[in-house]
């Protein structure tokens, strides 16, 4: 279990694999806290939890992906792991105890077990978040003994994803292979999942996939916000009417389910609780890219790490807590990931109603 006892707050979180608890400071003995290994000493404005994308590089080119990514080598960007250890080194200092590793797509990373060799030696574990369509199992095997715990593969169409490829390759077999072989290499050694976007096509087929992924054998099924393309040709050709996109989702989030199902969207609809993730997951959460820039809230601000000197993390965490705090965060409104079906904000088009 990890502790990160945070001074302005007097408080202690305790984390598990699944859950944190806040405790108040005066029920620690102080003098533990310089000299316990396990607790994590942070002035204020803590960062738990980091999405870090290695690269912009990728094999596939999804319509709907807001990441600039490239199959050129002219355009390809990553971060080297230079500035990887200097990023970690930082976070770590202040409170990071999870990461998400992501790109483009990381198995196209050339230092990816570095990469996780620098998470282990911090102590903090990760997942990986994967196309599932270059999946080398001697390296996740190699991975899982460096604290990787889970796999996140995603699963985009059952039989035929080309419509979501600029190029048209239809791609959808070949990840449904890997993913039912990663199920049974590694279940139990780690949490094999899947994660689906919400287009029109895949809320159309929601109970077919999940049919196949519980049949497969995989821990748990993202189904992934809805995002809105800059082109409004492109979100209509992926979302098509979002009436009627909404009352499906709506009717599936009513019905009873084979796999654990998670998403915020998805959250939102079938607990009709608000505040579901906020509260805990947005005040202490950045992105960071290739590009070494620093995302919160949903693509709201970015800010350089300045080529990520640790002395910077502070900072950036300190803009993170006054950025939740003027949103009145538990309060997800404009730009955040749901805004194309949010029922809290006046800013949207329209509010879903909860009633079944």
């Amino acid at each position: 279990m990890r502790h990160v006892y945070v001074e302005g707050e007097d408080a202690i979180y305790s984390f598990t694999e699944n859950s944190v608890v806040k405790t108040a400071g005066a029920d620690f003995e102080k003098a533990q806290l310089g000299s316990n290994p396990a607790i994590t000493y942070v002035n204020q404005n803590p960062i738990f939890y980091a999405g870090i994308a290695l690269t912009n590089q990728c094999n596939c080119d999804c319509r709907y992906c807001l990441v600039d990514t490239t199959k050129s080598s002219e355009r390809h960007i990553e971060l080297s792991i230079a500035d990887f250890s200097s990023l970690l080194h930082g976070l770590s200092e202040q409170g990071l105890v999870r990461a998400s590793i992501t790109g483009g797509e990381p198995f196209t990373y050339p230092h990816l077990i570095n990469v996780f060799k620098l998470l282990f030696q911090y102590g903090i574990p990760a997942n990986l978040n994967t196309n599932g369509t270059l999946l080398k199992p001697e390296i996740i095997e190699e991975l899982i003994g460096y604290g990787l715990v889970e796999i996140d593969v995603s699963v985009t169409d059952l039989y035929n994803d080309s419509d979501v490829y600029l190029d048209g390759v239809n791609r959808a077999k070949t990840r449904l292979e890997n993913l039912e072989n990663l199920v049974k290499r590694f279940k139990g050694k780690i949490l094999v999942t899947a994660s689906s976007v919400l287009t029109r096509k895949a809320v159309g087929n929601l109970q077919e996939i999940e049919s196949v992924l519980y049949n497969i054998g995989v821990d748990r099924w993202r189904l992934r916000e809805v995002l809105v393309s800059e082109s409004n040709e492109t979100a209509e050709y992926l979302y098509g009417d979002p009436r009627e996109f909404a009352s499906t989702l709506i009717g599936f989030a009513a019905a009873e389910h084979k796999i654990p199902i998670t998403g915020y969207l998805y959250d939102v609809i079938a607990t009709k609780r608000k505040d579901r993730r906020c509260s805990n997951l947005e005040r202490n959460y950045i992105y960071v890219n290739y590009n070494r820039e620093v995302y919160w809230l949903a693509r709201l601000s970015n800010k350089s790490f300045d080529e990520f000197r640790g002395n910077n993390i502070p900072e950036i965490a300190y803009n993170l807590h006054n950025v939740c705090y003027q949103l009145e965060i538990p309060h997800r409104c404009i730009n955040c990931p749901a805004n194309y079906f949010c029922v809290e904000s006046p800013y949207c088009a329209f509010e879903i109603p909860l009633s079944n």
